[in-house]
């Protein structure tokens, strides 16, 4: 899935994939969601990581790399890779904030798998 964060108007615009896994509406993406709005998606216990992630790749204009469960009607529960990268407009401003997922579930349930057939 991908998205595109227009930090100063605070709107998140996302592809289908990204309204399959937070739960939002297709319509939500195209006209924009908060960002809070979001985070609700994320696990509870995820959420202060990547916040404070978010926040470090906004104060210093980087990249953003977290692995962190969302959960969705839709989906369920599922455990994601999201990267990003925060850019700046023509005065430095941070301005928006572009990325992409992909969905590391079953590649986390072999792995959990193998572990315990060890």
């Amino acid at each position: 899935g991908f998205w595109t964060w227009d930090i100063k108007r605070d709107r998140v615009y996302g592809d289908a994939n990204l309204s399959d896994y937070f739960g939002l509406t297709l319509d939500e993406f195209s006209h924009g969601a908060s960002l809070e709005r979001c985070m609700q998606s994320i696990d509870r216990d995820d959420r202060p990581r990547v916040r404070l992630a978010i926040r470090k790749a906004i104060e210093r204009r980087s990249s953003f790399r977290e692995v962190y469960r969302v959960r969705s009607e839709k989906m369920g529960l599922r455990k994601i890779l999201a990267v990003g990268r925060c850019y700046v407009d023509e005065v430095g401003e941070a301005a928006l904030y572009p990325g992409w997922f992909v969905d590391l579930t079953k590649d986390a349930a072999c792995e959990e798998q193998a572990l315990r057939e060890i």
